[in-house]
């Protein structure tokens, strides 16, 4: 009988076992993805070598699980992970009492505040920009090529 090459050898019995029980601690979301990752990662590798990657699959798997969650709690409302890295606001910022605000501006030349330290925007009655400002605005555009990509 000839020998199967490498990537045919399928996965053993209890190897898949391990994986069910590994995935098993898992949030019930995400058990079919990690499943399915883990027990295509056995195609291939030898009953030992099996053995080794199941029982570590199985010992990583709380692990596993608090960083699925943690992920799942900065969740964006469109389903994706926000994958932007957490940075430490100060203290006066956190706790609401002391903001560095300076007055940005807006692509249609409208005026807001936001704060130096912490990226927040001023909360309040939003400042209408004169139609002034917006047709200068718009004047610059058109001679710069604006959007465009070229002038006139």
């Amino acid at each position: 009988m000839p020998a199967t090459t490498t990537w045919q050898r399928p996965p053993t019995w209890w190897a898949r076992v391990l994986i069910a029980t590994a995935v098993a601690a898992l949030p019930r979301a995400a058990r079919p993805r990690y499943e399915e990752e883990f027990i295509a990662d056995l195609y291939g590798m030898s009953h030992a070598e099996q053995a080794g990657y199941a029982s570590h699959v199985l010992a990583r798997c709380v692990p596993l699980r608090l960083a699925i969650r943690s992920a799942s709690s900065r969740t964006s409302h469109a389903g994706g992970i926000d994958m932007t890295p957490l940075q430490r606001r100060p203290l006066r910022c956190r706790l609401n009492l002391h903001h560095d605000w300076h007055n940005e501006l807006t692509e249609d030349g409208g005026r807001y505040k936001q704060c130096r330290r912490c990226g927040k925007d001023e909360t309040g009655p939003v400042q209408e920009s004169n139609k002034a400002q917006i047709a200068a605005h718009a004047v610059n555009m058109l001679n710069s090529g604006g959007a465009s990509g070229g002038g006139l």
